[in-house]
């Protein structure tokens, strides 16, 4: 349906066509910020020249603080501790297993060695400013501990085949106990018979 069926001729004919004086405006502003956005986007763009990426930044170590001769004392006391009572255990326990100790220990240094030794480690380590590292203590004193107690695993399945071997020769025993019984049964019920 065309336009003019709808508007009357009349009304159509007697709207002015007004020239517009005022410019339009954008809800963000008018048609020259529109051009300066136009130029902005057809301006020719800066050039980037393809960088090497930024080679590795060198690992910078914290300044190491030199120990006062107090610490560097207590540290050298704290290792010394340390690998005496590692090695004491260490050899301790070896020497029970190699001798089948009944009781754990046995062989271990009293006090007074350690204290002896101690003093001997304190001597070779007071002009280093080093202990021993964490993780070698943690891991030497797992396998001390775990070291002691596969001595008495291996005590308890000693003593347990043993139980179990003495079980069997037991019930063997009794197996061939029973038989002399019933062969002891038969022979009075025979003489009793006879008589």
């Amino acid at each position: 349906m065309p336009l003019a069926d709808i508007i009357p001729e009349s009304k159509v004919a007697e709207e002015p066509q007004a020239a517009s004086s005022e410019t339009y405006h954008f809800a963000t502003g008018d048609v020259s910020d529109y051009d300066d956005l136009i130029q902005e986007i057809k301006e020719p763009k800066q050039k980037f020249v393809n960088q090497e990426p930024p080679t590795a930044v060198p690992e910078q170590k914290p300044a190491e603080v030199p120990l006062t001769p107090r610490l560097q004392s207590e540290v050298s006391k704290q290792t010394s501790k340390f690998i005496v009572n590692s090695v004491d255990r260490l050899f301790s326990f070896g020497m029970d297993w190699y001798a089948d100790a009944e009781e754990p220990g046995r062989y271990a240094a009293t006090d007074d060695e350690k204290k002896e030794m101690v003093d001997a480690w304190q001597q070779v380590l007071k002009d280093t400013d080093k202990g021993v590292p964490p993780w070698l203590a943690a891991v030497a004193t797992m396998i001390l501990i775990y070291g002691c107690k596969a001595k008495e695993a291996h005590d308890y399945k000693r003593v347990k085949q043993a139980l179990e071997k003495e079980q069997l020769e037991n019930a063997a025993r009794q197996a061939e106990l029973d038989k002399v019984r019933a062969e002891l049964e038969t022979l009075k019920n025979r003489t009793n018979e006879k008589s």
